[in-house]
């Protein structure tokens, strides 16, 4: 089993960016370890941030490691070629290692320094893999001897450290750490670098397998090798040596006939070693031209990629082209074969999906940052504003009001409460809990609200208002409906029903109210009601939909958002805003939708929205709330 220690020395320079270095254990026998270098502070922060994020959520099992491990590179890729498009990525290096028992698989981008030391000997391991690109690699993957270690840092260590240091280091790092941290603190006492060290926890009893060098030598080590096992095996066995024994006693084996004979045995010995070898020779050299066959796929999927682009106002074409390349691109990646040629050519295949969906990226990052979060436990519920005056509610407690230049406040729930839904009338906050009671914050002070002719509220999930009426989103098991609830001298009149229907044969993801209903079906189909003359209910047309309008397993419930003088209708999902632009301005003529595009983070999940007003939305997360400002021009969504 192997472990990697981290070691830092700050030197010097305390202002410079410092590198980051970190180990994230995923459990049964699996870690992966990073190490971002040379970028600004900011840079390197979101880059952690979105390297912890990827790791965790999508490295978990040993069976499939090596594909998540791809795929964790793929969307690092993916967020530093959207980084690349708005910032300087300077001089960026970063190492992703993963280990799995006494394997380790690793990708680099840039150049960040990473030795091997084994039996005595150095080894840059990433030499081959450097590049100015600013993208990950290829993944390289080997065992580690037990003598042996793999040092991974931001500074050239053989600038600094010896050949033999580094070789002690290396013979000694499993039995003797204290030995190492003097001789790290005494090199290193100047300069600032952080060291990741990778290696065996305790000596293990096998013998690991050499690396593999050129095809002959290869195959002859491993002839080499089985002989002597055969001849040791041989040489030492008993019943041998007494056979050995009783022959020399009766056979003269300088006898002419006799010598030929043992000539003879030996040429039929050696026929068959040779045969060994040049079976050998064949299997590594057929190896050798199995992987141009699948650099064929790649470049008849790269000449469909080029189709598919040209053809991108023909939805059709476009779409039959990209599912042809993307299946011959998965059959490579599932060899484990040119996995970075793989992951660029997923990557222009995503830059053109988003152009034909029209979606565009956006990055959650300081410079958009409105207000952060001290705490990330508690999800986001919703995000408020009244005159200037903004209140962010977690399940457990009410953030706000934020005023410029004014102490922010924290109004803890009361206990046992846990919020689920709210929203605001004037300078009243109305919160729906799990325990299906109404919460009303005014003043800074928390009250119940009462229902008329009714024991409690009824079990919802959702809570809206409009002209000071409560409509709340039916949560009873087996039941489609809204309730409308009118306000009443102490408290809110008991319930009506505004879905006018006994047994609807749909259920709801959410709701929202504009003066009349937009209903959001568990289809993704939308539906509208309008009160006027009565409360009728049809079905809204949604136009110029792409590929992927569906909820994707383990997602989050599609949400429905308006902003405060409605314009454009808002849809979060799949970790995505989807814009639609209604057929009229008069609520009561709405008929139907047109699909104008999509807003994406580049990182970060999405829990929450509120859009002040159309052309600017606050994207809420669990690290804080951002600004993202856009425009439609020609029918299309751009990120300002």
């Amino acid at each position: 089993m192997l472990r990697a220690d981290i070691r830092r020395y700050p030197g010097d320079a305390p202002d410079a960016p410092r590198p980051v270095s970190r180990t994230r254990d995923i459990g049964a026998d699996i870690f992966v370890s990073y190490q971002i270098s040379g970028a600004t502070t900011h840079l390197t922060e979101f880059l952690e941030k979105t390297a912890d994020e990827l790791i965790t959520t999508n490295i978990c099992e040993r069976a499939s490691f090596f594909s998540d491990f791809s795929f964790v590179l793929e969307k690092l890729n993916k967020t530093l070629w959207e980084l690349s498009r708005e910032y300087s990525l300077g001089e960026l290096s970063m190492f992703l290692g993963g280990v799995v028992d006494d394997e380790l698989y690793f990708s680099i981008l840039g150049k960040p320094n990473v030795l091997l030391v084994k039996d005595g000997e150095i080894s840059d391991i990433a030499e081959d893999m450097t590049s100015d690109e600013q993208e990950f690699s290829y993944v390289s993957n080997g065992s580690i001897p037990q003598s042996g270690a793999v040092f991974v840092s931001n500074t050239p260590l053989l600038d600094t450290l010896s050949e033999d240091d580094l070789t002690e280091v290396g013979a000694i790092h499993a039995r003797k750490p204290e030995a190492v941290s003097m001789l790290f603190e005494r090199e290193f006492s100047w300069v600032g670098c952080d060291i990741i060290t990778i290696a065996p926890e305790k000596p293990r009893a096998s013998t690991p397998v050499s690396e593999q060098g050129s095809v002959f030598s290869g195959s002859l080590d491993r002839v080499r090798c089985y002989a002597s096992d055969a001849m040791t095996f041989l040489r030492d066995h008993p019943v041998v040596t007494r056979v050995s024994a009783r022959i020399g006693e009766t056979v003269d084996l300088r006898h002419p006939m006799i010598r030929r004979g043992i000539f003879g045995l030996g040429v039929v010995v050696s026929v068959t070693l040779l045969y060994l070898i040049i079976s050998s020779l064949f299997v590594d050299s057929l190896s050798r031209t199995v992987p141009e066959e699948y650099r064929e796929k790649l470049v008849t999927a790269n000449i469909l990629i080029e189709k598919a682009g040209k053809d991108i106002g023909n939805p059709e074409l476009f779409h039959s082209h990209i599912a042809e390349a993307e299946d011959l691109i998965f059959e490579v990646r599932e060899a484990q074969l040119f996995l970075n040629d793989v992951d660029t050519l997923l990557t222009n295949i995503s830059v053109l999906k988003k152009e034909m969906n029209g979606i565009e990226s956006f990055v959650l990052s300081e410079e958009n940052l409105r207000h952060p979060f001290s705490s990330t436990d508690a999800s986001l519920i919703g995000i408020f504003e009244e005159n200037k005056r903004r209140y962010f509610l977690h399940e457990n407690t009410l953030i706000g009001p934020q005023v410029s230049g004014a102490e922010i406040k924290n109004s803890p729930l009361p206990e046992g409460e846990i919020a689920v839904s709210a929203s605001m009338i004037d300078d009243t906050l109305f919160i729906l809990t799990e325990t299906n009671r109404i919460l009303r914050f005014q003043k800074g002070e928390y009250e119940y609200v009462n229902v008329a002719w009714q024991r409690t509220w009824q079990a919802s999930r959702a809570v809206d208002t409009f002209n000071s009426n409560l409509y709340l989103l039916s949560d009873i098991e087996g039941e489609t409906q809204i309730y409308r609830h009118r306000p009443s001298i102490n408290g809110y009149a008991s319930r009506d029903r505004v879905i006018d229907e006994e047994a609807p044969d749909f259920s709801l993801y959410d709701f929202a109210v504009d003066g009349g209903f937009y209903l959001l079906k568990d289809t993704l189909a939308i539906d509208r009601i309008v009160s006027v003359p009565e409360y009728a209910r049809t079905s809204v047309v949604i136009n110029d939909l792409p590929q992927g309008y569906e909820r994707r397993d383990g997602s989050p419930a599609p949400r429905l958002f308006l902003a405060e003088t409605p314009r454009y209708v808002y849809l979060l999902l799949n970790n995505a805003i989807w814009v639609f632009a209604p057929n009229s301005n008069r609520f009561q003529d709405i008929t139907a939708l047109s699909y104008l595009g999509q807003l994406e983070p580049v990182t970060g999940t999405i829990e929450t929205l509120y859009v002040p007003t159309d052309g600017e939305i606050l994207v809420g997360t669990k690290e804080g709330v951002y600004r993202i400002a856009f425009e439609v021009a020609d029918g299309n969504l751009l990120v300002r």
